[in-house]
């Protein structure tokens, strides 16, 4: 299967590709969140990880942990306890190759988007298979590099298609309605759309790595303004890998070049950054996904030798 050779730089910088190049990058911020707890370790037994790709929480502060070497989903309460399970490697139903992300929506129905199979697969609360849908191609509703997803309060399925430069927006039943996008550096469009998240207002945040911004979008797809540059000043980006938004609409961005997350409010004006947050005082290795709980914990899952999930707290 042939990868789009923009992605192929997302995949290696997902797995550690880059690692080497990034470490010994000092800190730019003070922290303002301090690691609570962290849990996990490189294994293939339960509450262990390979490639911790991306995390999300429920409304009930459970954490859901996607893991692209072991091509499963894994499910922790919010000590970090192991629950359950569910996925492997294959081509079938609740199966994945390369699963990139995951959307939960407000029935706790998981959305699970497959970068390689180039689909959706819909579990519900306890990870039973429901549904799937999505197929490789560049008709409407197909999938070329798919890498983020995000629902919002009306059910709209929102996903970033990297190799599309494409935002595809569908119902939570998996009919495509419409999409925006297209690439290019004018508003409205992408180069290398990696994240999206949706506000309380329903409002759309794309990240972009390669433009290394972030756009805001009303749910229609109709652009509002953007923010961030490439720098490692206050604001500014190198390698922008995932977004999350807390409840009071706080955009975190966490940048795995820089290894920091930076804090915006809804406007894209920066309030705070952190880094410098590894086990004992070092820096996480290769950060590659962040996510908040309705409690304001910041989870941060890391890939690199020893991955793990570190969780913040004020």
């Amino acid at each position: 299967m042939k990868i789009p050779p923009r992605f192929s730089r997302w995949i290696l910088s997902s797995a550690g590709g880059f690692a080497a190049l990034f470490l010994g990058l000092s800190s730019l911020f003070a922290a303002e969140l301090a690691v609570s707890f962290s849990f996990g370790s490189r294994g293939s037994g339960d509450g262990q990880f390979t490639e911790p790709r991306a995390i999300a929480a429920d409304s009930s502060g459970n954490l859901y942990v996607v893991d692209g070497g072991r091509d499963d989903v894994q499910v922790f309460d919010s000590s970090g306890t192991f629950l359950f399970g569910f996925g492997s490697r294959g081509s079938g139903d609740a199966q994945f190759i390369s699963p990139s992300a995951i959307a939960i929506d407000g029935d706790g129905n998981l959305y699970v988007l497959d970068v390689f199979r180039r689909n959706v697969q819909v579990f519900d609360s306890s990870g039973t298979f429901r549904f799937s849908f999505g197929s490789r191609g560049l008709k409407p509703g197909q999938f070329i590099a798919p890498v983020g997803i995000a629902i919002n309060s009306l059910g709209k399925l929102y996903i970033s298609d990297a190799g599309r430069d494409y935002v595809l927006v569908f119902d939570r039943q998996g009919e495509y309605l419409f999409e925006f996008g297209s690439r290019g550096s004018g508003n409205g469009q992408f180069q290398f759309p990696v994240g999206v998240v949706v506000d309380s207002n329903d409002n759309v945040y794309v990240l972009d790595s390669t433009r290394r911004n972030v756009q805001r979008f009303d749910s229609n797809g109709t652009f509002q303004f953007g923010f961030g540059s490439s720098g490692f000043e206050d604001g500014q980006f190198r390698f922008p890998a995932s977004i999350a938004i807390d409840r009071d609409n706080n955009l975190y961005v966490l940048d795995n070049q820089r290894k920091d997350v930076q804090v915006f409010d809804s406007r894209g004006k920066f309030k705070f950054g952190f880094g410098d947050f590894g086990p004992r005082g070092r820096r996480l290795r290769f950060p590659s996904s962040v996510a908040v709980s309705d409690n304001g914990r910041v989870y941060v899952t890391d890939t690199i030798k020893q991955p793990a999930v570190y969780v913040f707290s004020q």
